[in-house]
């Protein structure tokens, strides 16, 4: 930060970098739903186990994705965009966005 930056100039600089944190972390999710989709794999499963799209992040992780690990051990349980509402959200837009 310049040394003469003005508080509004800080803060705005500040919340672009947290844009551009959440866009990140949203497009890692939506990665993994598209890799479902283009695959038809299942999203949910019979419980937590089964569903292709819970493994996929522990793959992703192991895999090196040092994002998405500290994504998902960092941020609190319902900033991780990963409950249902979200998915059926990222879904939509992207079935959106592709058809047009």
């Amino acid at each position: 930060m310049e040394r003469n930056s003005g508080v509004d100039q800080i803060l705005d600089s500040h919340y672009k970098n947290k844009i551009t944190e959440i866009r990140n972390k949203l497009k890692k999710i939506l990665t993994l739903l598209l890799f479902c989709a283009l695959h038809k794999l299942p999203i949910r499963g019979n419980n937590d186990n089964t569903a292709v799209f819970n493994n996929l992040p522990k793959f992703r992780i192991n895999a090196g994705d040092l994002v998405l690990k500290s994504h998902l051990e960092k941020s609190s349980k319902n900033a991780l965009y990963i409950s249902y509402r979200v998915k059926n959200e990222l879904i939509e837009c992207a079935s959106y966005t592709l058809s047009l």
